[in-house]
């Protein structure tokens, strides 16, 4: 009876019948986000975009190519050459090592004097357009957590470390059955219905990039396989403009100087803060 449901509801949805909160179909029929945002109302939409405009990986924004730092498709390439899942050299273990900053500050590479939030530690981060470090929300996700018996580790996102090695584990295992699948059958998003790859759209000069939210194991796979395109579902709500930093909130209230939270966006649009990379997968 679910998977009946789930035909109809696919097949409903192409024809452009939708629920609320339920992504309006424009794949192949508009290109322009804003554009498709405009036209879709109060409904998300599904879009598809070049591969070479996604950054994934959370506040360090990689690029999304085979040829990318990020350490989901390092750890995909270095499997492909013959290495296993054993020990502690695959790039993803090197990265969750090395990688582990201390504050929101470190975590988006902001130099010089900062404000006292962004000395928080790294997992209460926010991007400045969205808001501002807090510690309240971290300690409703760890009572949260501690409630469902799930460990602290988890505390830190998968964008940084230290992380517990089970949770690698889980995302390598993750990769290789999602590396699996689409080898066999293309990526369709109405196979993850309700679990589609989404993003926000970051604007500048009019030029938009996405940023990855959900679906950064899929993202890093269909990079790893050389597909050019991918759909994404976009929100109107989830669009900023780089030109209107001075009204994000993170500014307005004073805790990210106006040329911090520029550094943040321009980092993750121009997707080249391999900085912090540098030397990350070498030999230990």
């Amino acid at each position: 009876m679910i998977l009946i449901k789930k035909k109809i509801e696919q097949y409903l949805n192409k024809k452009g019948f939708v629920r609320p909160n339920r992504a309006i179909d424009f794949r192949g029929l508009v290109n322009n986000p804003i554009d498709a945002l405009q036209r879709s109302g109060v409904h998300p939409c599904l879009i598809v975009v070049p591969l070479a405009l996604c950054r994934s990986f959370g506040p360090l924004g990689l690029k999304c190519s085979p040829s990318s730092l990020n350490p989901f498709i390092q750890t995909l390439m270095q499997l492909h050459d013959g290495n296993n899942t054993d020990g502690n050299d695959l790039p993803l273990q090197k990265y969750y090592r090395k990688f582990t900053p201390e504050n929101v500050a470190q975590l988006f590479d902001i130099k010089g004097t900062v404000s006292e939030k962004l000395l928080y530690p790294a997992n209460t981060y926010k991007y400045p357009w969205q808001g501002y470090p807090s510690m309240e929300l971290l300690e409703k996700r760890r009572k949260r957590y501690k409630k469902n018996n799930v460990s602290d580790s988890i505390l830190n996102d998968q964008h940084f470390g230290p992380q517990a090695a089970e949770n690698i584990k889980k995302h390598i295992d993750r990769l290789l059955k999602l590396k699996d699948l689409f080898e066999k059958k293309s990526y369709e998003s109405h196979d993850f219905m309700n679990d589609e790859i989404s993003a926000d759209v970051l604007v500048s000069k009019n030029e938009p990039v996405y940023r990855i939210k959900n679906g950064h194991h899929r993202v890093a796979v269909l990079s790893y396989l050389g597909c050019e395109n991918i759909e994404i579902k976009i929100n109107s709500k989830q669009v900023y403009y780089r030109e209107n930093s001075k009204n994000w909130m993170g500014v307005v209230e004073n805790v990210f100087k106006e040329e911090q939270a520029l550094v943040v966006f321009d980092n993750i649009f121009e997707g080249e803060r391999h900085s912090v990379l540098d030397g990350i997968y070498d030999v230990n």
